[in-house]
């Protein structure tokens, strides 16, 4: 599924999988036991406002990363990326359907894109942006508003 990254994507990054290269090979040839990366958490924004954030764990990377990644043959071994490595590894951002996110504020966004990347411009997801203000209104009217938003996008 698109947005889903394959073990031949996954085992050129930093990532330790519990297996060698050549294991690997012979699971995908027989299509058995393909791994899989699903995109299980955008870094929040309080953490990405930390002294010291979490890093991206690709080897020689320096910048914080943005999302966390779970492996379906291992749902414990996470990997931490950032926005950059994402784009060279994992095809960027999954489509907003596989997101565990449905909205990014425009703080959120900022932040990423100072903390995440080396880019001027880096690629953000493609969901809609919220206002706080209305998002943190309570009641009805912010899920109102939010459906007014995923009604415009559909």
């Amino acid at each position: 599924s698109k947005g889903r990254a394959t073990a031949s994507r996954a085992r050129s990054t930093a990532k330790k999988p519990k297996y060698t290269d050549d294991e690997d090979e012979m699971e995908e040839d027989g299509n058995e036991g393909e791994e899989e990366w699903d995109l299980i958490e955008v870094i929040a924004v309080k953490d990405l406002k930390k002294k010291k954030p979490k890093r991206c764990q690709e080897e020689g990377c320096t910048s914080a990363a943005c999302s966390v990644w779970a492996s379906n043959l291992a749902p414990d071994d996470e990997w931490y990326g950032c926005i950059d490595c994402m784009e060279n590894y994992y095809e960027g951002w999954p489509s907003s359907d596989e997101m565990p996110v449905k909205h990014l504020t425009e703080e959120h966004r900022k932040l990423l894109a100072e903390k995440c990347s080396e880019r001027e411009n880096p690629p953000m997801p493609d969901l809609p942006t919220t206002m706080p203000l209305l998002a943190t209104a309570g009641g009805n009217d912010a899920a109102n508003i939010k459906a007014r938003i995923d009604g415009q996008r559909n």
